[in-house]
Formats: C-alpha cells, sequence, structure tokens
C-alpha cells in the first residue's frame, strides 16, 4: 500500500477509535469543533429566548450548563469554554433584562450570569477531565488486550515451532539410521504442529473478524451429522488416544446455519477438552433436540471448573480450569461469539460426576425445505 494514499487514523479523543494510539487533529477538525460549539449555543438560544417570560433568568441558565457539559465531554475543553462566554453573553443579550443590551438591570441578575459563568468553566474542566480519564483507562485496557495476545501468541507460537524444528532436524540430519517408523513418527509429529499453529491462526483470525462487528452468517441448511464428523475428523489423531463416546439423537434436524463457524464451534469445544484434561481422559460429544433449538454437549471427566469460572472462561484470553495447554485464551470466547450471533447460548458447568460440561444451544432456524425426490 502507498503510505501516501493510507488514510490517517482517528484521533482517540475526537470519540472515535479510542483504542488507537493518540495522533495529533487537523486545523479543520479543531474548527469544526469550535464552529459546532458556537451552533449548539446558538441553537439552545432559540428555546431561552421563546421562553423568557415564561421562565426566569436562572432556570434557563440551566440550559447552557447542559450543552456545556455535553459540549465538554464530546469536543473538549477549549470549544466548552467558549461554550460557556458564548452562553453569558447570549443570556445576557437575548434573555436578561433589559433585552438587546449588555447591560444588566439588577444586582440579581448579574450574580444569575457570574454564577452561570463560574459553573460553566467549572462543570466544562471537569467533563473534560473524567472524558481523558476515561480514554486513558480505554487506552490501558487496550494495551492490556494487546500484551496478552502477543504473549499468547509468542508463546504457543513457539511450542509447535520448536517441534517442528527439532523433528525436522532428525529427518535432515541422518535420515539413513531411521527406521521407517521412526521418520513416520516425526513426519507425523511435524503434520500435527503445523496443524495445530494453523488452529492458533485460524482463532485469532475468527477473533479479529467477530470483533469487527455482526458477522455476515452465510447461512445454509446443514446436517448436523455432517459438521460433527468434520470438526471430529480434524482432530482425529489426538482423539485416537482417548475414549471417545459420540452420542446423536434420533431424528436430528436439519440446521440452517453459517457451516463453517459452527464447525469451528465444535473444534475449539473439543480442542478445548483435549487440552486441559490429562491424556487418556475419556471425552463425551452428544447433540439433541429441545424445543426450537439443537443443544451440543461437550464434556470430559477431568479436573472441572474452579469456583466462578463458569463466565469467566469465556472472556478473551482467559486460559480457564487450571491452566491446561496450549491456546491462547480464545478458543471459548469464539464459541461465544458464534452462538450469540446465531441467536443461540453457551454455558459451562461442572458434571455431576466429575469433569467439566459445555452446552451450546442453536436455534433449528424454522421447518427445513422439501427436497424434491426427483
Amino acid at each position: 500500500m502507498n503510505p501516501e494514499n493510507e488514510k490517517p487514523k482517528a484521533h482517540p479523543e475526537n470519540g472515535r477509535n479510542p483504542g488507537l494510539f493518540p495522533v495529533p487533529e487537523t486545523a479543520q477538525q479543531r474548527a469544526g469543533k469550535y464552529l459546532a460549539s458556537i451552533g449548539v449555543t446558538a441553537a439552545l438560544t432559540i428555546p431561552g429566548f421563546l421562553l423568557r417570560q415564561a421562565l426566569d433568568t436562572s432556570t434557563i441558565a440551566m440550559f447552557y450548563l447542559l450543552g456545556v457539559v455535553g459540549i465538554a465531554f464530546w469536543w473538549g475543553r477549549g470549544p466548552a469554554l467558549t461554550a460557556s462566554l458564548l452562553s453569558a453573553l447570549a443570556l445576557d443579550y437575548f434573555i436578561t433584562v433589559p433585552y438587546y443590551s449588555f447591560a444588566v438591570g439588577s444586582p440579581q441578575a448579574w450574580v444569575t450570569l457570574f454564577v452561570m459563568l463560574v459553573e460553566s468553566l467549572v462543570i466544562s474542566t471537569l467533563a473534560a477531565q473524567s472524558r481523558a480519564g476515561e480514554y486513558h483507562r480505554i487506552a490501558a485496557e487496550a494495551e492490556k488486550s494487546r500484551n496478552s495476545l502477543l504473549s499468547a501468541v509468542s508463546h504457543d507460537l513457539r511450542t509447535p515451532l520448536t517441534a517442528i524444528k527439532g523433528a525436522a532436524g532428525s529427518l535432515m540430519g541422518n535420515p539413513a539410521a531411521l527406521s521407517p517408523e521412526e521418520r513416520f513418527q516425526l513426519s507425523s509429529v511435524i503434520y500435527d504442529e503445523a496443524e495445530r499453529m494453523n488452529r492458533l491462526i485460524q482463532n485469532l483470525l475468527d477473533m479479529t473478524r467477530l470483533q469487527a462487528g455482526p458477522p455476515q452468517l452465510r447461512k445454509e441448511w446443514h446436517s448436523m451429522e455432517e459438521l460433527v464428523g468434520t470438526a471430529s475428523s480434524r482432530l482425529k489423531a489426538r482423539l485416537a488416544s482417548r475414549p471417545f463416546e459420540l452420542a446423536l439423537g434420533p431424528g436430528l434436524p436439519l440446521l440452517f446455519v453459517d457451516g463453517l463457524l459452527v464447525e469451528q464451534l465444535l473444534l475449539n469445544l473439543l480442542e478445548n477438552a483435549l487440552n486441559h484434561t490429562p491424556e487418556k481422559t475419556p471425552l463425551h460429544l452428544s447433540v439433541r433436540k429441545a424445543g426450537e433449538f439443537l443443544e451440543v454437549e461437550v464434556s470430559d471427566e477431568g479436573p472441572g471448573l474452579k469456583p466462578g469460572e463458569e463466565k469467566l472462561i469465556f472472556e478473551k484470553f482467559t486460559r480457564g480450569y487450571h491452566g491446561g495447554k496450549g491456546g491462547a485464551g480464545l478458543g471459548l470466547s469464539i464459541c461465544r461469539a458464534i452462538a450469540q450471533a446465531h441467536g443461540g447460548t453457551i454455558g459451562a458447568a461442572n458434571r455431576p460426576g466429575g469433569g467439566a460440561c459445555f452446552t451450546a444451544r442453536l436455534p433449528i432456524g424454522g421447518p427445513a425445505p422439501a427436497v424434491s425426490e426427483d
């Protein structure tokens, strides 16, 4: 991309993209804020002018104070101070007797004008400070998320890369000295670790896409049996070392969903169970119809959830129950986003017999279309 054609990032204090680092605003942007503050003051003068016979001056002054607060919050202290001075002048000229003059006819009017000006200055300063504090809070949260992401990615990419490098080095070092079984085992390590990296990168891309706004779902009618089969086949090597029970309810209807996203949801739930339970621990996956929903349940017989983790583990960069291995702490967060995008829900709980249980409820989407016998 040509840098000259790249659009400048929005300034955080303009009320847009507060997570970005601040960049200087242009003179045109600053002038726009001051012109807008003048426009707001003029607009507030109209109802005050029309109601000056029915309301006292101090009541009308409240209109201007509200305007100053809004200007300070959205456009900063400078435009708010400008609005404060203009409000005092407008109140004197249009609202206070004698009208259309900057002369003040009574001590009470002097007090009203003075108090309004002081209150406007104080409020505008406090509002600007509050707004700045909110920006710094958001910026700190964004920085924390960036650090968490970098830490997770650097750690979780380094592990498979190390394994791939070691296996490839053994294959390249003295291949003649390796038996066919050893070569196959090293090749399997390279393949499995590369697939692990691919899933991590896919999760990062999915989270970026889901955070950009409500996803554009590409819904079609899908068989849940096929989606479950595709997801479990991608983890075939890891599931082969586990007792794996698959229970599909009878007569499951077709599901009107984005097939790729639901497949990713199933994949993440299974991989989450694999990552957080000891080797050889049984896993269970079941699908059943519950009214207008299909319930997908992935459970294990591992250590289970710690108290209070039932909702926390669905937050970004939270690795969840008992640490586990692998993962950037994004898998379950993506599952929640996918379920919610389809109008469904997802939750977690401990199994009565021990272990953790994750249940996703996805709306069926109405009656499936009739299939022509032709």
